[in-house]
């Protein structure tokens, strides 16, 4: 490694410790549930978010009817996912405020259905949060100086209106 190498990875270093602890209290809103949502297959990362954008979208229209997308945005699926094994076994985990309000067997069943559509062969695990956060889980490779925050995280809500 040489100097500009080294100055470049203690940079960033330094950029994702400051944002981590950000990116965990921002994420604390989202206390509901905690969704993993992971790829059969290596994608690029662009394609996963596309996969994202469109579970989000299929997710709403199953909790909230058809016209999903007329909703104002407090009354849709709010959160935040980040990206992790970007280069291998891509998944996300999430913070997530579910829309509408449905049992935890509906939810379990209404979140694997759209996954399985959405990525064939993909994995999905919903959980109801507890008293601690896993919000320190969900952005631990913030520790991997390679982690780039700009593609690794998606906020739900970019996806409304879209």
């Amino acid at each position: 490694m040489d100097v500009n190498e080294y100055k470049e990875m203690q940079a960033a270093q330094f950029y994702n410790r400051t944002m981590r602890p950000v990116y965990v209290e921002y994420a604390r809103q989202f206390d509901g549930h905690f969704l993993t949502l992971a790829s059969s297959v290596c994608l690029p990362v662009s394609d996963f978010h596309n996969l994202i954008r469109e579970f989000h979208k299929r997710l709403d229209r199953s909790l909230l009817g058809r016209s999903y997308y007329r909703k104002a945005w407090d009354e849709r699926t709010q959160g935040i996912m980040f990206l992790e094994q970007i280069t291998s076994h891509i998944h996300g985990h999430a913070l997530v405020n579910f829309a509408g309000s449905r049992s935890e067997a509906e939810l379990q069943n209404i979140c694997h259905s759209v996954w399985r559509e959405v990525c064939p062969g993909g994995e999905v695990t919903v959980q109801r949060q507890g008293e601690k956060s896993p919000a320190r889980y969900a952005t631990k490779e913030f520790e991997n100086w390679e982690h780039d925050d700009l593609k690794q995280v998606i906020l739900f809500k970019d996806f409304v209106g879209k």
